[in-house]
């Protein structure tokens, strides 16, 4: 468990006290009981749950805002997560950044070649261009949009002389490419099951202020699951905003001339999910910097002051090829004396696809989330638990052969 001591020095009188982000959340209601639900469903089958962030926040510059400060995140290594950690047996709520890359529907999104990760595609529009043999998602949509407009009714078919029926000029199919795509097909089995099970939870956020907020309702939420809980936090969060009661109410003026802006830093509330609001759950950290010489320290820094179990590192013109990943030698007694961490590289083969990365990497950080189980589990609980966990892992990833721990 973290030992790292919280700073008690007393706050000056002049600085504001940290906005209660969960309060300001228009939906906390909605959210809160969707989440009370999801978990409660995964949690008495001791199923392992994953809260994987992905994509940037934005931080407005107006309260009716039009203008913001957003980043280049595309969420695409939190989607991938998402998928792996689904293969694996987890329960995820995936806490994503509206429009970002969404699991599966990335896919799609690749074979179209579009540029952007995702182009607003998510997990539910997938359903609704392609379906399993058997699956009929939208079918009562599509019956009733072809009754109710004689001019999008189904052309009777037309038969030539010599029996065959004749084309209709008009004729739209989808491309061979993506018809007969292994990948794609292999991504809506994957899609499919991970749905019918009830196994995944998608919330949305966009500014920086909606993401902490629902950050704490997850991490609250999930207290009780104790180190069954695991935190993905892939999100790149903003350092910098401007708190409400310091915004324009309306749109900033081009015509008021040159526009200087005071930034406040955005309050630090990763320490909170260890200190706080699910002190047992298994936390890791991603950390992207441009310098190399600074990438442990950096990562090791995020250990002392937040209490991390894992930190993958990796830098910016090589993240989808080589990331770090600093983790301590056992997880009997976790502290932030780093020293005898470890900052193992994981490579993608040249000749392997992005996947081979992110799998490798999930690999890493259940592996040693099942030792953390293990440890913070005794005697015949502890057993009983860690083999429900893998015989879970068995059943969805169908790789017994390349399961990420040692048996017992």
């Amino acid at each position: 468990m973290f030992t790292g001591e919280e700073d008690e020095t007393p706050l000056p009188n002049d600085v504001p006290a940290e906005p209660d982000f969960v309060q300001l959340l228009p939906d906390r209601i909605e959210v809160q009981k969707t989440l009370d639900e999801f978990v409660a469903q995964h949690a008495v089958h001791h199923r392992p749950l994953a809260v994987v962030t992905s994509g940037g926040t934005v931080a407005d510059l107006e309260l009716n805002s039009v203008r913001c400060l957003d980043n280049f995140s595309t969420g695409l290594r939190g989607a991938i997560a998402v998928e792996e950690f689904l293969k694996r047996g987890y329960a995820v709520v995936h806490l994503q950044r509206t429009g970002s890359a969404a699991p599966y529907a990335r896919v799609l999104s690749q074979y179209l070649g579009l540029s952007a990760a995702n182009q607003s595609l998510s997990v539910e529009s997938l359903g609704k261009l392609f379906a399993i043999r058997g699956e009929n998602e939208d079918e009562d949509l599509v019956r009733s949009v072809l009754h109710g407009d004689p001019w999008l009714s189904e052309p009777a078919d037309e038969v030539t002389s010599n029996g065959h029926k004749r084309q209709q000029p008009d004729e739209l199919s989808l491309h061979r490419g993506i018809i007969f795509s292994s990948h794609i097909h292999r991504m809506l089995r994957e899609r499919s099951s991970a749905l019918s099970e009830g196994r995944l939870l998608t919330i949305n956020f966009r500014s920086v202020e909606d993401y902490l907020g629902k950050l704490e309702l997850c991490a609250t939420t999930l207290r009780d699951c104790n180190s069954l809980a695991l935190f993905f936090l892939a999100a790149a969060v903003s350092d910098f905003y401007i708190p409400y009661e310091e915004r324009s109410e309306h749109k900033l003026q081009s015509a008021d001339g040159a526009l200087v802006l005071r930034l406040s830093p955005v309050p630090k509330r990763m320490g909170s999910i260890r200190q706080e609001w699910a002190p047992h759950s298994f936390v890791v950290s991603l950390k992207l910097e441009t310098d190399q010489t600074l990438l442990r320290q950096k990562a090791e820094r995020a250990v002392a002051k937040y209490g991390c179990h894992m930190v993958i590192g990796n830098l910016l013109h090589t993240r989808h090829e080589i990331v770090n990943v600093l983790k301590p030698p056992d997880f009997t007694h976790v502290t932030n004396n780093t020293q005898d961490w470890s900052f193992e590289e994981i490579s993608r083969p040249a000749s392997g696809h992005v996947d081979t990365l992110e799998s490798a990497i999930v690999d890493s950080v259940v592996q040693a989330h099942f030792e953390y189980i293990s440890w913070n589990y005794q005697g015949k609980r502890a057993s009983t638990l860690l083999e429900e966990v893998k015989n879970c892992y068995k059943r969805r990833s169908g790789r017994d052969s390349e399961m990420p721990f040692g048996n017992e």
